[in-house]
């Protein structure tokens, strides 16, 4: 079977995919990941007939250029996008000056040198023209020159008067009058500049494996004469998955290292040569087996957490090896009167007490594990689930097989015990059969005692110094050597841009929600309202042509009072009515303010007119198919003002393409905005609506109270009221890119009280039935060495991440084996031993050498 499986693996060796190792830290089952995966299917199901409507026979339209995003944005770092440039994967390069008084602009030569810096990557790793400007490369220099970059000797000859004018040109575009700058792309790239002292490149390398490999490998070669350095390096999500896979690859001694210290473990404690050949088999057989299972059966993908975990599984397999041999060396040295029969009954009962209550704990732990929403949690708890339930049944088919086989050839099999007897056995038989035993014994007042002090000290470290927090910027993953933390101190983020997407419209049906994340993807099924006629007033047109007079009067009201007033909000469940549709008074006027600005509003239904430069060069599917419309109306004014009922759908479809014209060089605008329209028909389904918001923090970013906040005053905010009044029988809801890490950080929070909770008074059940009242005290002692291990990680800086939440579960895991295996082997220790002292002497002799062989080989 072993061979079979490994031949199996290599044969199919081609369909493993090892793209999707940080895939899977979506979360699902929440409220907030049900609206943020309703956007992201939405987005996918868009097709371009949504800047205009058209015939759904017609053929000559495509799906959107961008058909899905990142599953998850970090709230720390803001997606670099420019307005003339279509949405790219950017990778960027933060740099920051070595002496804090030195500027970009402070010396001729460090412009220079920069300069030179950017063409060099621009030549290396992109394939920009030389006539022209690129999106695939932002750089300052690059922007300083729009269309005129062309040559490295163009850096050299740069003059004094040349400088002094792009200097001129930094200042005034950084400056409040702003609005005087003609460059728009460094006016926007300028945005992203926390500091001064720093600068930033971006560089999209259009998923060329060989180039991604040799930026990272050189990266860090650079010489920088000493003026600047790179502070942090940020990857697109899929060049990560690259990356890591080639440093697996590039790894592999590591691995290798690590099996060949194994074998030296089992070398040095078993001593027996067929029976390690027996426990490799059950290693090489339980991991094939489960592997197959797992990813040929299930599609489950391979993640970074099956990487991680290697530990627990190697403990899982290892633990039930050594119990077998030590199962196996006690009844083996008991045979004077038995038969090989009553030698394998015997050791297959006292095996059987060992194994099930341990693994069964374990498998507990995982399924309330399982319940956690985060899909890399779901990955790593599966694989582990099935990685002990194989090895148990492997493991008894296959020991007891090996030792009737060893009972009836035992002299011709060869043993290393006379070689470590002298050197090894003698010692640690004396040591830890013994004395150990003895002084746990003897000082069983003082161990009690100090390991008490210790479990309060732990409780204090987590809850109060310091607290066990979130970690937002880092709230997934960290993968890549070089990958420093983000360059924001969290602690001083006082603020935080954020574009919040409203949905009024149709109702969908709730996205497919797989367990899965290769077959996660969200498709929306929309529910035909064909059959629905207009005199119901259930339809989202009907519901559009009755309220479009008030969304158009709340919209150009509420560009007026946007840089005015502060968001401020009424109590949910009061009568908020008269505050949003009052026409003198649209702006709600609450007493209560909230820490929730608007910083602007891409308004449907505005006929304020805009400037749009038409030289500006853009590569974006939706600014070519725009500019072919060149016979739309751009002036609804006459269509809208009207009040007839059949000039209702022209003004909707007029407003719609004027609103997609004014904004033709916006990707990431109009695909979040505007009336969407379905292939079925000439009617509006829905409308996006997306705000930008500053949220400015009170405490700091990993608390969850402040997210917790932030959702609560967007839910009840007094734009959220009034489309709930207008539209009341529509469906609404809103979501944020960012959103994604509040669903996280919700399921995390539930397993840090919850979860751990109900595994404890399960696992405090379950052992009560094994073992008695020695339950109570087994559950109590994991409660303490897990609350010990959880205070160690916090005073190493842990934090509430998915990563570290998958350690701890298996810290619950390796501290409840321990604390099961001894009271399982008091449970069986012989009833003639009627004195406790005696009793607890004899248990821990059956199994100290093992924990201790183990541990030492983990």
């Amino acid at each position: 079977m072993t061979s079979i499986c490994i031949s199996f693996i290599i044969y199919k060796r081609t369909q493993i995919n090892y793209e999707h190792l940080l895939r899977g830290f979506q979360a699902h089952g929440t409220k907030t990941s049900d609206a943020y995966r309703k956007l992201i299917a939405l987005i996918r199901e868009t097709q371009i007939t949504h800047l205009y409507p058209h015939s759904s026979d017609s053929k000559a339209f495509q799906q959107t250029p961008y058909p899905s995003f990142n599953p998850h944005i970090n709230p720390c770092t803001k997606r670099f996008y420019l307005s003339q440039c279509p949405i790219l994967p950017y990778t960027e390069l933060t740099f920051e000056f070595n002496n804090n008084n030195t500027k970009l602009f402070d010396d001729i030569n460090t412009f220079k040198f920069i300069c030179k810096l950017e063409w060099n990557l621009r030549t290396n790793y992109t394939n920009c023209s030389m006539n022209q400007s690129c999106c695939q490369f932002i750089g300052p220099v690059d922007l300083l020159f729009p269309n005129e970059f062309r040559s490295f000797e163009q850096c050299d000859n740069i003059t004094q008067n040349e400088f002094e004018e792009y200097h001129n040109q930094w200042l005034l575009c950084t400056s409040s009058s702003s609005s005087l700058c003609l460059n728009s792309k460094l006016k926007k790239y300028l945005t992203y500049l926390e500091s001064s002292l720093r600068f930033k490149i971006y560089l999209t390398i259009e998923n060329d494996k060989n180039k991604l490999l040799h930026l990272y490998d050189n990266l860090y070669n650079y010489k920088f004469d000493q003026i600047f350095y790179l502070k942090f390096v940020q990857f697109d999500l899929n060049d990560e998955e690259i990356l890591l896979n080639y440093f697996l690859k590039k790894n592999l001694y590591l691995i290798s290292l690590t099996i060949f210290l194994y074998f030296f473990c089992l070398l040095l404690f078993v001593k027996n040569l067929f029976f390690i050949l027996i426990i490799s088999c059950h290693i090489l057989l339980t991991f094939s087996s489960c592997f197959i299972i797992y990813f040929y059966l299930f599609h489950f993908p391979i993640t970074i957490l099956n990487y991680t975990s290697l530990t627990l599984y190697l403990f899982l397999i290892l633990i039930d090896s050594f119990l077998w041999y030590n199962c196996w060396f006690i009844n083996n040295h008991r045979r004077d009167d038995c038969t090989i029969q009553r030698i394998i009954e015997n050791l297959l009962t006292q095996t059987f007490f060992y194994l099930m209550p341990k693994n069964l704990t374990a498998i507990i732990a995982l399924v309330i594990t399982f319940t956690n929403q985060i899909i890399a949690i779901q990955c790593f708890t599966v694989f582990s689930f099935l990685l002990i339930l194989i090895s148990f049944f492997i493991s008894f088919t296959l020991y007891p097989a090996s030792f009737i086989f060893i009972l009836r050839y035992q002299s011709s099999i060869p043993t290393i015990e006379h070689l470590s007897y002298r050197f090894i056995t003698s010692t640690t038989s004396c040591f830890i059969d013994r004395t150990i035993p003895c002084l746990i014994v003897r000082f069983k007042g003082f161990w009690l005692t100090l390991f008490t002090i210790i479990s309060c000290f732990a409780l204090a470290i987590i809850f109060q110094w310091p607290k066990l927090q979130y970690d937002v910027c880092r709230l997934t993953f960290d993968t890549l050597p070089f990958h420093f933390s983000s360059n924001i101190n969290e602690k001083s983020l006082k603020s935080i841009d954020i574009d919040v997407t409203y949905y009024i419209g149709s109702r969908w049906e709730m996205p497919y929600e797989s367990l899965i994340p290769l077959r996660d993807i969200p498709i929306l099924k929309y529910n035909r309202e064909d059959s629905i006629t207009s005199e119901d007033a259930t339809t989202f047109s009907y519901a559009l042509n009755e309220n479009l007079t008030q969304l158009m009067q709340f919209c150009s009201t509420l560009k007026n009072e946007i840089n005015k007033k502060q968001l401020e909000h009424t109590d949910y469940h009061s009568n908020v009515s008269s505050q949003i549709l009052d026409n003198n008074s649209i702006i709600s006027t609450s007493t209560q303010t909230e820490n929730l600005l608007l910083n602007n509003y891409h308004c449907f239904g505005d006929l304020s007119s805009s400037n749009i430069d038409s030289s500006l060069i853009t590569d974006t599917k939706f600014s070519t198919y725009i500019q072919s419309h060149s016979n739309q109306i751009t002036n609804c004014t006459s269509l809208c003002s009207s009040n007839l009922t059949d000039t209702k759908q022209q003004c909707l479809s007029c407003l719609n393409s004027f609103y997609y014209s004014s904004l033709k060089n916006n990707d990431l605008i109009l695909i979040k905005n505007g009336l969407r329209y379905k292939n079925d028909g000439q009617n509006p389904r829905y409308l996006f609506q997306t705000m930008k918001y500053k949220w400015l923090i009170e405490t700091n970013l990993n608390d969850y109270i402040e997210w917790y906040n932030l959702v609560k005053n967007i839910k009840r905010n007094f734009i959220t009221n009034f489309y709930s009044k207008i539209f009341p029988e529509m469906e609404i809801w809103w979501t944020s890119e960012i959103f994604s890490s509040f669903a996280i950080m919700e399921q995390l929070q539930q397993e840090k009280y919850l979860f751990i909770s109900i595994k404890f008074i399960t696992i405090l059940i379950f052992l009560t039935l094994f073992t008695g009242v020695l339950g109570i005290f087994v559950t109590l002692t994991t409660l303490l060495n897990f609350v010990t291990c959880i205070a160690t990680l916090t005073l190493l800086n842990y934090k509430l991440t998915v990563e570290n939440m998958s350690y701890f579960v298996i810290v619950l895991i390796v501290c409840s084996q321990y604390s099961v295996l001894y009271s399982i082997s008091y449970k069986l220790a012989p009833t003639f031993f009627f004195q406790r002292e005696n009793r607890t002497m004899y248990s821990l002799k059956q199994l100290c050498t093992t924990l201790f062989n183990l541990t030492f080989s983990i």
